[in-house]
């Protein structure tokens, strides 16, 4: 018997070897699907708290900004002025989710 800290892939295995009574391969076992959490989404007060709530102005527009374009705290923390194109009304991000460009 595995222990009760055991990873669920280990519970599953070894449910599996005495379920079908026969040996079993790693390998062989399918992996499990892991459940996809969604983002939390705020309501539109909730939003205005939080924009109301910023220390200072700068804050204001780095979380106005955040969100607007959807963009994650690190690529604001890495936004530099040469990366806004206000005549295109564009950002570039450099540094993005998996550091692709």
């Amino acid at each position: 018997m595995l222990e009760p800290e055991s990873s669920q892939s280990a519970r599953s295995g070894s449910s599996y070897a005495v379920t079908l009574k026969r040996d079993w391969t790693v390998q062989l076992i399918p992996g499990l699907k892991k459940d996809h959490r969604l983002p939390v989404i705020l309501s539109p007060q909730e939003v205005l708290d939080v924009l109301q709530a910023a220390p200072s102005f700068p804050h204001h527009v780095i979380f106005s900004t955040m969100y607007g374009t959807g963009m994650r705290v690190s690529e604001a923390v890495h936004l530099r002025a040469d990366n806004i194109d206000s005549q295109r009304m564009m950002i570039r991000i450099d540094l993005s989710k998996g550091y692709k460009l």
